[in-house]
């Protein structure tokens, strides 16, 4: 697993992602990752009990610990 990102200070000097205020990310509660080797829709289905967000991007999967809800792009 490698994470694709994850903990951030939306508001840090070096910050050039604009994320949703207040975000998960800024408290720790969501990351953004792939598994070498593992499709992505492989990696959802075996998260598909996750009681938070779940995402699909073309290139990662997303985890959050707000309400359950899914999301493909």
């Amino acid at each position: 697993m490698a994470p694709h990102s994850g903990h951030c200070i939306a508001d840090s000097p070096n910050s050039s992602v604009n994320y949703a205020t207040p975000s998960r990310y800024t408290y720790g509660q969501a990351v953004d990752f792939y598994v070498s080797g593992v499709p992505i829709r492989q990696v959802a289905a075996a998260l598909s009990d996750w009681p938070g967000g779940l995402g699909l991007y073309p290139t990662w999967v997303h985890l959050d610990t707000g309400p359950r809800r899914r999301w493909y792009r």
